[in-house]
């Protein structure tokens, strides 16, 4: 089961960060699938004026304790810093996991 929550007005964002937010959330899918055990994920996209929020949330094993970033992540990490944006993993314990990816919109 996804659940994908996005602005009611649908914004366009430039090629680089559509296609980037793209391949960065079905990375996100597919570690969730390969790795845990989820049932359920949630995808919210906000916009405000000058950034873009996505927080992706599963309902899956979460992170062991001891986790290295493995190629997904590093993937993940490297699309985004192209982007010039930031990823934080909000939630971190053995049920679940929670992260937040923050994207500047260009002018």
């Amino acid at each position: 089961n996804v659940e994908l929550i996005t602005p009611e007005d649908e914004p366009r964002w430039s090629k680089p960060a559509e296609l980037g937010l793209y391949r960065i959330i079905m990375e996100m899918i597919n570690n969730t699938i390969k790795h845990t055990q989820a049932s359920s994920i949630r995808i919210q996209i906000n916009q405000s004026l000058d950034h873009i929020v996505v927080t992706y949330a599963d309902n899956g094993n979460g992170l062991p304790e001891n986790h290295s970033k493995g190629l997904g992540l590093q993937n993940i990490d490297a699309r985004i810093n192209a982007l010039g944006g930031s990823f934080e993993i909000v939630k971190e314990s053995l049920i679940g996991f929670t992260a937040r990816i923050i994207i500047p919109l260009k002018s």
